[in-house]
């Protein structure tokens, strides 16, 4: 009986395949170096249900935005796209969504950018691992 009710209380979350949406790149030749660079990230996220089961989830992520105004080496902003399926629907699973596909795409994203500034010569970028759940506290403070 134990095992029926834990099983009615499980998300099963599938992640069936991932995209890039867009990757946009400009190096700023004006850039002087001045020693270490200082990280600026920002993030969005968007999820859209397909049917009750079915979501794409969004992650977008912008680098160093004003590079030549901040004297920052380049500037990036990509999007990737992953498709998710869940075995039940209710709002609790829907929560799981959010949650976990983000904590999922993050990691492509953070490959793509190293991959793509390490060769593009500039000094190559790998992104810290952030945590998710600390991100969406925020921009659910900021709407």
């Amino acid at each position: 009986m134990q095992n029926n009710e834990s099983k009615s209380n499980t998300c099963s979350l599938t992640f069936k395949k991932y995209f890039v949406d867009y990757v946009e790149f400009k190096r700023n030749e004006n850039y002087i170096s001045n020693g270490k660079v200082e990280i600026e990230l920002g993030m969005a996220h968007n999820i859209e249900m397909f049917d009750e089961t079915t979501a794409k989830v969004m992650l977008a992520v912008n680098i160093f935005n004003e590079s030549e105004k901040k004297n920052k080496p380049f500037e990036m902003k990509l999007a990737i796209s992953g498709i998710f399926q869940i075995s039940e629907a209710n709002e609790i699973n829907k929560k799981i969504i959010e949650q976990n596909t983000l904590s999922i795409l993050f990691p492509y994203a953070r490959a793509i950018v190293s991959t793509y500034t390490a060769n593009s010569g500039v000094p190559a970028l790998v992104l810290p691992p952030i945590n998710i759940l600390e991100y969406l506290k925020n921009n659910q403070e900021q709407k």
